[in-house]
Order: C-alpha cells, then sequence, then structure tokens
C-alpha cells in the first residue's frame, strides 16, 4: 500500500517537471513587446499603405505648409531700370475729372502731363488753381492751343503765334514764372518749319487710346464694353518710353485710366512726366513720339 502511494508520487511529480520545461520553452520563443515610446519611429517607409495613412502620420514627410517661412519670401524683383511710360491727358482743363486724375495717380507715387487748351481754363472756378495743384503733385503742364479750332500745320502766322502766347499766358496766371517745356498741337500736326523754330518739344505719341471713340454707352455697347475697349487699345500696344494719348473730359476715360494705372503697375511700371521720360534726350525745336 505504501508503495503505491510512493510511485504514484513519482509519476506526479514528474509530470509537473514535463510541463515546466514546456511552459518555459512556448514563452522563451515569444517576442519582446515593443515600448509604447518607440512606436511613433515605425513608418510605413515602403509606402505599403500607397502613402495614405488615415491617421495622418507625416513623421518622415516636410512641413511645407510653415506660414512664417512663406510670409517671410520676398518675389523676386525685375532687375534694372523700371519701365516708365507718360500718360498724358488732352484737352483740358475739366472741372469734373482735374483733380480726380490727379488724385487717382498719387496712389501709385507718380506723375502724368496735362496738355490744356488755353481758353478752357477759366471756364470753372476751380480749373485755374487746379493747374498749380497738378504742379504741386509732381505733373507738368503743356501747350495744347488756345482753342482747339487752329491746326498748326493749316493755319495763318498769326493765329499760330496767338494760340502759343495766349495759352503761355494763361498758364503763367496761375502758374507765374512755371517753365513750359512742351507743345502738343491739335491733331498733333505742325509744319516742320514751325516744329524746327519752336522754343518747346513737340510731343506726339505712339499710343493712342482711341478713347473719344468710347465715350456713348448704350444697350448694345455698355460703359463697360466702352472702358475695356480704351484699357484695350492701350495695353496691346504699351512699351517701354511710350507717350499715350487719353482725353481729359470724358467719364469713360477716367474709369479706363484708373485700370490702366492698375494694371501697368501690376506689370512693373512707373509712370512719369513728358519731361521725366525724355531726360536727356530732351530738346527745344525736335519731334517726339515717345522716350525710346
Amino acid at each position: 500500500m505504501k508503495q503505491a502511494a510512493l510511485t504514484a508520487l513519482s509519476v506526479f511529480l514528474a509530470a509537473i517537471c514535463v510541463f515546466c520545461a514546456i511552459f518555459s520553452a512556448v514563452m522563451a520563443s515569444k517576442p519582446d513587446p515593443v515600448p509604447n515610446g518607440d512606436k511613433a519611429n515605425i513608418s510605413d517607409s515602403d509606402g505599403e499603405n500607397g502613402g495614405n495613412s488615415q491617421e495622418g502620420d507625416t513623421t518622415n514627410t516636410p512641413d511645407t505648409s510653415d506660414p512664417g517661412e512663406s510670409d517671410n519670401t520676398t518675389p523676386e524683383q525685375p532687375s534694372g531700370p523700371k519701365k516708365r511710360v507718360a500718360i498724358t491727358l488732352d484737352d483740358g482743363p475739366y472741372s469734373g475729372y482735374q483733380k480726380k486724375f490727379i488724385d487717382e495717380m498719387s496712389k501709385y507715387g507718380g506723375a502724368a502731363t496735362f496738355f490744356i487748351v488755353g481758353n478752357r481754363v477759366d471756364w470753372h472756378e476751380s480749373t485755374g488753381p487746379g493747374l498749380a495743384y497738378a504742379v504741386e503733385n509732381g505733373w507738368e503742364i503743356g501747350i495744347h492751343g488756345w482753342s482747339h479750332t487752329k491746326f498748326f500745320d493749316k493755319c495763318s502766322d498769326a493765329d499760330y503765334e496767338s494760340e502759343i502766347s495766349n495759352t503761355v499766358n494763361i498758364i503763367h496766371k496761375y502758374l507765374p514764372n512755371y517753365d513750359i517745356k512742351l507743345l502738343r498741337p491739335p491733331g498733333g500736326q505742325i509744319t516742320s518749319a514751325r516744329a524746327a523754330a519752336s522754343p518747346y518739344a513737340i510731343i506726339r505719341w505712339d499710343v493712342d487710346s482711341l478713347d473719344y471713340n468710347y465715350q456713348t454707352n448704350t444697350a448694345t455697347r455698355t460703359q463697360e464694353e466702352n472702358v475695356q475697349a480704351i484699357v484695350n487699345n492701350v495695353l496691346a500696344n504699351v512699351r517701354d518710353g511710350s507717350i499715350i494719348l487719353m482725353h481729359e473730359l470724358y467719364e469713360n476715360s477716367y474709369l479706363a485710366y484708373c485700370e490702366i494705372l492698375k494694371i501697368l503697375s501690376e506689370q512693373g511700371y512707373e509712370f512719369v512726366s513728358v519731361s521725366e521720360l525724355l531726360g536727356d534726350k530732351y530738346q527745344s525745336g525736335k519731334v517726339f513720339t515717345s522716350g525710346r
């Protein structure tokens, strides 16, 4: 009886030893667990998920949306001198738009040139002093004749002299001792002899806005279309050194002028008076169509 009990105990202890050995072998074959702190370093570097991690894992992706980097980036500026144009406004002064033209240009830090018709200066109480306001803002005043009815390639010498001298006098009424340098004949026409003898540079143009053709707004040609046509005429032909012909009298011209300033400024142009555009090329008695 005692012998049988000892045999059973021996068998039981042997079974326990076998179980422990098997358990130890199983545990030894399992991999070590990954520590929580290392999980962020595990990435799909082989792109097995097509780069479309649902968790938005950007561990190995450069941050291209850094706002500080984009805000501090300065657009590359064109090298060399800026492109320059001279906008010229004929047939004024006109009280409705004289100051508006000047003030709009001031937004761009530039200047332009008024070619005035002398007998219109005193049409309104504001237009004479408006000449001084223009000059104070860097604009230039040129002669466009007294009446705009005498054409300098056809009129008599007496009429020609009167057209010039009367306009000079009215300019000096409001701008004493102002140095007048420019003459634009009505229609741009003048005899070669008169041009050569003139104490002023004769200023024509190389870009005609044709704004006088787009002043009647109708159901079939709206104001917006008229204004855009003027703008298009300028943009299609302008280049560095251009002298642009426009007119002071019309609303559509003013609206187109505002748009032209905006677009040309964005294209890197600056706006200067005719004399500034000509610079050292300026010469009295010479005909200019541009500053080139």
